[in-house]
């Protein structure tokens, strides 16, 4: 399931922001707004770009955490 609050503090973190998000993906930022209000429906290409603004022990947690359990 998707961790949308760990997103975001890893966005913060490194400080970037849904806006650098969507600019990153190509996507409106409205459209990563509701990605991330509906569990993170993001494709795996979108994830892959998402990886360059945060590391990928977080995008594991961030995404996949309870599949990997």
């Amino acid at each position: 399931m998707f961790n949308q609050d760990f997103f975001i503090a890893s966005l913060m973190k490194r400080g970037y922001s849904l806006k650098d998000v969507a600019e990153k993906i190509g996507k409106n930022t409205a459209t990563v707004y509701r990605k991330v209000k509906n569990n993170g429906s993001f494709t795996r290409n979108e994830i892959i770009l998402i990886s360059e603004l945060i590391s990928w022990n977080e995008i594991n947690e961030i995404f996949f955490a309870n599949k990997l359990a």
